[in-house]
């Protein structure tokens, strides 16, 4: 997965592939630099005064594929940076405090629905100082179960702008230009997309709206299948 949209979408755009391949040893020297050349006892990075690295991902209980997507996220981190990543698992409704609380340093969402100026409005929009939705011309932005804490006046207008838009290429120009500044200031770093198997018979037509293209999952909203 290179962008935020998945390959289905009509707004993926495949010029952000192998935009950003990964680079372990710049990474480590980045940390080096950082002032994490220490090791503990564990073998983990840590600073001058022993402290050692450590990311808190929080998310609510994953099924699959996420929760195999994560624990091998975490020993990759550990191999090739030298960091410890705690996997921290609760409930739905714990997540919000903790996401309030600020205690955290990652947040793994994917992103879905109808629209998908809506879906980016709640990821990257900007959040009243309350985490809660704000207003900008009239359009709801923001959400506390984003997780970016993402608050950029830019990143807002774009977001309003695709919302008001009618115009497809006016939309995708406007999509683009909020991924483009997501990856380039690694707001999130997009991990893996989805994949879903349907069987129908030759009666069915139009399956394919049953999944939602921005993460390719059932969407339930399969308005335009018919059956002859």
């Amino acid at each position: 997965m290179w962008s935020l949209l998945s390959p289905d979408s009509k707004y993926f755009d495949s010029r952000h592939d192998d935009t950003y391949p990964a680079d372990i040893d710049e990474a480590g020297s980045l940390l080096d630099a950082a002032g994490w050349t220490g090791r503990d006892g564990d073998g983990y990075r840590a600073d001058a005064g022993g402290s050692r690295l450590k990311i808190k991902l929080l998310a609510t209980i994953p099924t699959y594929p996420l929760d195999d997507v994560l624990e091998a996220w975490q020993a990759e981190i550990r191999q090739n940076l030298g960091a410890e990543v705690e996997l921290e698992y609760v409930e739905n409704a714990l997540v919000y405090n903790l996401l309030a609380s600020n205690d955290y340093e990652a947040f793994p969402r994917q992103i879905g629905g109808l629209d998908l100026s809506l879906q980016l409005n709640r990821a990257f929009g900007s959040t009243t100082p309350d985490l809660k939705y704000g207003q900008i011309d009239g359009i709801t932005i923001g959400s506390i179960v984003a997780g970016s804490k993402l608050a950029d006046p830019q990143v807002d207008q774009w977001l309003v702008q695709a919302t008001k838009a009618t115009d497809e290429a006016t939309r995708r120009g406007l999509f683009d230009q909020v991924t483009r500044f997501i990856l380039d200031n690694a707001v999130a770093l997009p991990l893996f997309t989805d994949r879903n198997s349907v069987a129908a018979t030759s009666s069915v037509h139009n399956v394919t709206t049953l999944f939602d293209p921005p993460r390719n999952v059932v969407s339930a909203s399969a308005y335009d299948i018919a059956v002859n």
